[in-house]
């Protein structure tokens, strides 16, 4: 691959090429946080304690596993069209509380018909839908004519403790390194696409230069005579504009049939502002690209406008009327001759 041998060039370069390899390394600590999320539920799940000791021994708010051997079919106080169920299951001594969908019912069901019993793992969860508190209670308190064993609020809140075991739940921890994983692997992806794509059109304009053209580039960038515009990254040099934005464009003067500011908005607040440099085959770049928001474009701009026009004084300037037509009409024009031959 041919290279542009000055220091401008290469911290462009290198940016672009930075920018891949942190995107590359994002995405492996992405892959890191969902393996490591994942193993860390399954260590938690061998360590798994029966719910009941969960509730004897106060760690209901603890970061752990519980598991229930559930030897009746659970029943169901709180359906919802829309996600998990809350049913009442019971190990044939104590009555819990399960937070689960319809695939789980049917799972621990046929475990049952099959086995006389089920082997219920999941994480502990307090309820926070008062609805459902208060269909447990109406469930429990169903048929019960003995004041003595209806139970209130507070019974409830005293035996159920008002959590419930969540089989397809998993550890504060691991949803954590997962939420982790989501947020990194997202601005990973973004990296690698936006750095990536850079680079790739930064390799292939440079693939498209002989041996010659790229030291001849790098004479002129190292010119006297050649004026460097650190705020947008444009070399112009006595034959050409050289600039290393997203994409590296390389404009002869003599090449360049029109140029005009360009301005883009999000929700009118200026976002980007650029040059766009059309040449003689109709093929526009962009060059100069700057902050919307940038102090001092206005000059930087000008001095460009006021270059191009110096080396090439038959350049088109500016975005009027009377360009978009003269354009419009040579377009019309080699179109036609193209068609004639």
């Amino acid at each position: 691959m041919n290279k542009i041998d000055h220091p401008a060039f290469k911290k462009a370069y290198n940016g672009k090429l930075a920018g891949v390899i942190i995107g590359a390394i994002l995405t492996a600590v992405t892959i890191a946080m969902f393996v490591g999320g994942y193993y860390w539920n399954q260590n938690k799940m061998y360590e798994a304690i029966p719910f009941g000791q969960a509730y004897n021994e106060q760690k209901l708010e603890d970061d752990i596993y519980a598991y229930v051997e559930i030897t009746t079919e659970p029943y169901e106080f709180a359906y919802y069209d829309e996600g998990p169920s809350y049913y009442f299951i019971s190990d044939g001594d104590e009555i819990y509380i399960m937070k689960a969908v319809e695939s789980n019912y049917e799972e621990i069901v046929a475990g049952i018909d099959s086995d006389g019993y089920y082997d219920l793992v999941g994480v502990i969860e307090k309820i926070d839908d008062e609805d459902a508190i208060k269909f447990a209670i109406e469930a429990y308190n169903e048929g019960e004519t003995d004041p003595d064993k209806i139970i209130t609020r507070e019974d409830f809140d005293t035996y159920f403790a008002g959590v419930a075991i969540n089989p397809n739940g998993g550890t504060e921890f691991s949803s954590n390194l997962y939420l982790g994983g989501v947020f990194v692997g997202i601005f990973a992806l973004i990296l690698l696409i936006a750095a990536g794509l850079e680079l790739y059109h930064y390799n292939r304009a440079l693939n498209g230069l002989s041996e010659y053209q790229a030291q001849y580039i790098t004479n002129e960038l190292y010119s006297p005579q050649t004026v460097y515009i650190k705020k947008c990254r444009v070399f112009l040099t006595s034959t050409c504009i050289v600039s290393l934005g997203n994409r590296l464009e390389i404009v002869p003067y003599n090449n360049i049939l029109w140029a005009y500011r360009y301005d883009q908005r999000t929700n009118m607040v200026p976002t980007l502002t650029n040059m766009k440099v059309m040449k003689k085959d109709f093929s526009t770049v962009s060059i100069a690209d700057m902050p919307g928001a940038a102090r001092g474009k206005e000059e930087v701009l000008n001095q460009i406008f006021a270059t191009i026009s110096a080396r090439n004084p038959e350049v088109l300037l500016g975005y009027t009327p009377q360009n978009q037509t003269y354009v419009n009409q040579l377009r019309t024009q080699q179109t036609f001759q193209n068609r004639a031959m």
